[in-house]
């Protein structure tokens, strides 16, 4: 079974982890990481414009969000969230890389 945002949960301690969620008072700070399931490193991001549910992005040094060519960029993330976000936004990404 492929891994999505519904079958991915965290194996990092930390308690109430959604790692579909999105919202402009998400209960994590940008930047936070912990590792999933699915064996990559999720880092909550602040999308600086519309991302779709699938973008490659890049992240800066405060958290925020800035699509990326494709997902061989260095430390490229993938939005991890259904519906995409829009600006202002924190959501967790997650890491092209293992």
């Amino acid at each position: 079974m492929a891994a999505t945002a519904a079958t991915q949960f965290t194996i990092t301690p930390l308690a109430g982890i959604d790692l579909d969620a999105k919202s402009s008072t998400l209960n994590f700070a940008a930047l936070t990481a912990i590792l999933a399931n699915d064996g990559r490193k999720h880092v909550v991001a602040l999308a600086q414009g519309t991302l779709g549910s699938t973008a490659n992005i890049t992240l800066g040094t405060a958290g925020s969000a800035a699509a990326a060519a494709s997902a061989g960029v260095a430390q490229s993330f993938t939005v991890n969230c259904s519906g995409g976000v829009v600006t202002g936004q924190r959501f967790w990404a997650r890491s092209n890389f293992l």
